[in-house]
């Protein structure tokens, strides 16, 4: 519960709290290459170059929070050092499998490093990924679509709250090469997705996504039609449908 300031003084760290941090991007499939002077290609590893970033909303001490995956066999990796580690509002945090450039492909300032494995997604093997302090989740995402292999998923800036993230019609895939040729934006602001719902699905006024509802037979009329307009058939021909349903 206390970290050392560069200056030698010591004080009780800062915890964040519920609000003060948001899962904003995240690489579970790098696709770098490292060497192309051989065949095939040496390109970056999982265990070394899957990573995730964070946006803050607040001041707080990144010393104790924890990066885990939901319900597997593992302990979170905490953040652990003596020295104090404070970000300020509006920071944007990579935290990476490994620190070294010269294998995670090129990501820049890492904050610190997890070891668990990330997952591409599916419905049937959903990946996810928890920020916590202590035993609180500060913030979660999981996806159910896989990601592009190369490609970050990126959260839309324009939701980037606590729960706007947890809908994944508000991620969509990098497009900006970062380091060794990877797609994403690690540690800077993400770029504005194209917001579609999936196949069958349609977004509502209150922007929760739920099933298309189709009209069954009988439920539409033909109920008037302009086969002959004074003008142009082209432009101003039309037709009416009533719904009886």
């Amino acid at each position: 519960g206390m970290c050392t300031e560069l200056d030698g003084t010591m004080r009780a760290t800062v915890a964040p709290m519920i609000g003060d941090l948001v899962l904003t991007e995240i690489m579970p499939s790098p696709d770098a290459i490292l060497d192309d002077t051989v065949d095939p290609p040496v390109k970056v590893s999982d265990d070394d170059a899957e990573w995730i970033e964070i946006e803050t909303f607040a001041d707080f001490d990144l010393n104790g929070i924890s990066l885990d995956r939901a319900n597997d066999s593992r302990d979170p990796d905490v953040v652990d050092s003596g020295s104090c580690l404070h970000v300020t509002a509006g920071s944007r945090i990579v935290f990476a499998r490994s620190a070294d450039g010269a294998v995670n492909g090129m990501l820049g300032s890492v904050a610190g490093t997890f070891g668990f494995t990330m997952v591409g997604g599916s419905a049937a093997s959903p990946g996810d990924v928890q920020i916590l302090i202590d035993d609180l989740v500060l913030d979660s995402f999981t996806w159910t679509s896989a990601v592009a292999t190369g490609a970050s998923l990126q959260l839309d800036p324009d939701f980037v709250t606590p729960g706007d993230n947890d809908m994944e019609r508000f991620w969509c895939d990098g497009t900006t090469a970062y380091g060794l040729g990877d797609l994403g934006t690690p540690g800077q602001p993400n770029l504005e997705c194209e917001i579609l719902p999936p196949a069958g699905f349609c977004v509502g006024v209150d922007l929760i996504e739920r099933p298309i509802v189709a009209p069954a037979a009988g439920q539409l009329v033909i109920s008037e039609y302009l086969a002959n307009p004074i003008g142009d058939d082209g432009d101003e021909e039309w037709f009416e449908i009533t719904n009886t349903g």
